[in-house]
């Protein structure tokens, strides 16, 4: 089986090339510690479990494996390995393979380097214990937990992979052989156990989470048998969802209750760790001290004022700090050298951006919307990040292909040719009966989203696709429609619904509307669930941006386990990184009003006319309040009207916020003048 290429590619996903996490990620073969796992059938509500057996599909296999995301191992204490092919059960998961970004983001939590002696408390599979090892060596890593089945499976897994690691049969919160540098908790407790203050060097270092929230706990140990650090909601990497209905950690209760199920063996036995009891990822909030000794549970605020509200995830305190100096160096180089007008790309911003956005998320999965811009730069760092593309064309389909011929798209879009309708694409949108009439003729296998238009109130939006007749999806009958059309044929499979209502919305506005996209989708018997974008984005105020923390906690807490709720934003992602440089041809008053005529125009960035508003300007020094335009002969062509802003013949301008809908969107040849360069800073 070569395996190597999705390993490879889950690496990338994950974590830049440079990173000491990715060699690990790209050798360690995940498949081989799930030979099989528990997923929801087809259709099926949450609860309802089949086994699905690696060996008998191993494309799937790969697929599942190398995926990043947490894959259910054992539902009611029945362990997959032991279910006959399609076992069909029903259950709450008490064990899981943690998500590949969780495990190493706890790993990172823990600062663990080469040197360090580790403590992995509940390894799940073997994985997480694989990528510390392949990290540390063998002879570091030490992992404990109270499962017999798993903690012989996991040292067998390892074993087959080159990996000897000292393994304890044992109760993980209970007294601990040794010391160590590093121990790291991949299961919720309450209290801290006073064993692993015990165990910590001086210096050394403690992560984990504590049950019952979603606080993630560091702490150092001072030497005195305390640890002194912080709890905090900054970081998704909080086992506790994934296995529970309820998304929250494994209680102290449900510990002891598994340990009375589960007598621990003798301490020094070579075995391999128990799985977590919940995997899962934390939303973000602000943080606090906390001091511990011997229990770190209890949070205690330092002296001064209370943190206020998270901020959302940014790339920068202000506008300046997001579009870099580099930018406008970038920009005088180009015009040193006649490529003016250009657009200006910020890798680093963006890539910085779209992490924060991912860290957000958790296990909400992310798409980017490609119509917001296809720039193959750009699309090469968010596809570090993302789960994969949404695209609405087949221009669209196969850009995305060339770049990334393995990565999962989504088509969409409301006027699919025959052509397009019959792409080989990971999900395809239909969006009415017609659509799905055609489809069902080609003959050909699809596995599609029904995107659906709701009459439900959409209030402050910039732009409306759904609430009411538009020419977007399909109202509940067109839907009720479908289903009927694909009932006793196999090549068409619904998974889910796909529902983009509308752009330019707030957090609170957009959780309101899935909220009610959801409650249908769960009508439906569908657990598949995609909710389109429409993040808002102020060019009025540029400081003032989505907040993609709250929007994360607020899917958190609505998602149920075994739904999988996706999001597609575009605009929003890209828009930050961008800059238009163009010069000053002329500047001249009429009637009063000062005006100055730039080189290039709304033919190369189309936004300001289609949106009707003034496009940022990068400050420069001030000046008598000038109306910018372009070269068209339209009054259209009017970028900013009344920027303070001293300007004259041979002068540098640049606009910011062009990182989506600018160039891709414009009419490029009305008048026929040259196209504007493309010049990237960073990476």
């Amino acid at each position: 089986m070569v395996w190597q290429q999705h390993a490879e590619r889950l690496a990338v996903k994950i974590v830049p090339t440079g990173s000491r996490w990715h060699e690990p990620l790209a050798t360690v073969a995940r498949h081989r510690f799930i030979p099989r796992w528990w997923a929801t059938p087809g259709g099926a509500a949450w609860g309802r479990w089949q086994v699905r057996v690696g060996a008998d599909d191993e494309a799937a296999w790969l697929a599942a494996a190398y995926r990043n995301a947490s894959l259910v191992t054992q539902v009611n204490r029945r362990h997959a390995d032991h279910a006959p092919p399609g076992t069909i059960t029903a259950g709450t998961p008490t064990s899981s393979s943690a998500m590949p970004s969780l495990a190493v983001r706890m790993l990172r939590h823990g600062q663990v380097y080469p040197g360090d002696d580790l403590l992995l408390v509940a390894t799940g599979s073997g994985y997480s214990t694989a990528l510390a090892a392949r990290l540390l060596g063998d002879t570091r890593v030490t992992s404990s937990d109270v499962d017999p089945y798993l903690t012989d499976a996991a040292t067998e897994r390892l074993a087959a992979i080159g990996l000897h690691v000292q393994m304890l049969c044992a109760d993980g919160t209970g007294p601990l052989p040794g010391t160590y540098d590093r121990i790291v908790s991949m299961t919720a407790v309450r209290p801290i156990p006073p064993s692993w203050l015990a165990a910590l060097r001086p210096g050394g270092r403690l992560v984990t989470v504590i049950s019952g929230t979603n606080l993630l706990l560091t702490a150092t140990a001072t030497g005195d048998g305390s640890a002194e650090g912080k709890a905090d909601r900054g970081d998704r990497a909080v086992p506790g969802a994934a296995a529970d209905p309820a998304g929250g950690g494994g209680t102290g209760d449900q510990l002891r209750a598994h340990r009375r199920r589960h007598p621990p063996c003798r301490p020094y036995r070579r075995r391999a760790g128990r799985g977590s009891h919940r995997h899962g990822d934390a939303c973000s909030l602000p943080r606090h001290r906390i001091h511990a000794c011997p229990d770190l549970s209890r949070p205690r605020r330092s002296a001064g004022p209370a943190p206020g509200p998270a901020a959302p995830p940014r790339t920068g305190d202000a506008m300046t700090s997001v579009m870099t100096d580099a930018m406008t160096a970038k920009a005088c180089e180009l015009a040193a050298a006649g490529q003016l007008p250009a657009f200006v790309y910020d890798l680093n911003a963006l890539d910085a951006h779209v992490a924060a956005i991912r860290e957000a998320l958790g296990d909400i999965e992310f798409h980017y919307a490609v119509k917001a811009n296809p720039d193959p730069e750009l699309l090469r760092v968010l596809a570090r990040y993302v789960d994969g593309f949404e695209v609405a064309s087949g221009g669209e389909l196969a850009h995305v292909q060339a770049l990334f011929p393995d990565i999962p798209i989504a088509l969409g879009g409301p006027g699919k040719t025959d052509a397009e309708l019959t792409s080989d694409v990971y999900r395809l949108h239909v969006e009415s009966p017609g659509e799905m009439r055609r489809l069902l003729a080609s003959g050909r296998t699809a596995d599609v989203l029904l995107r659906v238009n709701l009459d439900i109130p959409i209030t402050g939006a910039a732009l409306a696709m759904g609430g009411g007749a538009t020419p977007f999806g399909m109202d509940p009958d067109g839907v009720t429609e479908c289903l009927a059309l694909v009932q006793g044929q196999d090549r068409v499979r619904v998974h889910g619904i796909h529902a983009h209502l509308a752009s330019g919305l707030h957090a609170e506005q957009l959780l309101q509307l899935a909220s009610a996209v959801v409650d249908y989708a769960r009508g439906l018997g569908l657990s598949e669930i995609n909710l389109g974008g429409g993040m808002a984005v102020s060019y009025a105020d540029p400081e003032a941006r989505f907040d993609w923390v709250a929007y994360g906690q607020g899917l958190a807490k609505l998602r149920r386990d075994g739904e999988t709720l996706r999001i597609e934003p575009g605009r929003s992602v890209t828009v930050y990184c961008g800059r238009y440089a163009t010069r000053v041809i002329d500047v001249k008053r009429v009637h009063g009003q000062l005006f100055a005529v730039l080189a290039g125009g709304t033919h190369h960035i189309r936004t300001p006319a289609t949106k009707g508003h003034d496009q940022p300007v990068v400050p420069g020094t001030p000046g008598e309040p000038i109306t910018l335009v372009g070269q068209l002969c339209t009054p259209k062509d009017q970028l900013s009207a009344k920027v303070p802003i001293a300007l004259e013949p041979g002068d540098v301008v640049e606009f910011a916020m062009v990182g989506a809908y600018a160039w891709n969107i414009s009419h490029h040849d009305f008048l026929m003048h040259p196209h504007p360069t493309f010049a990237y800073v960073g990476r």
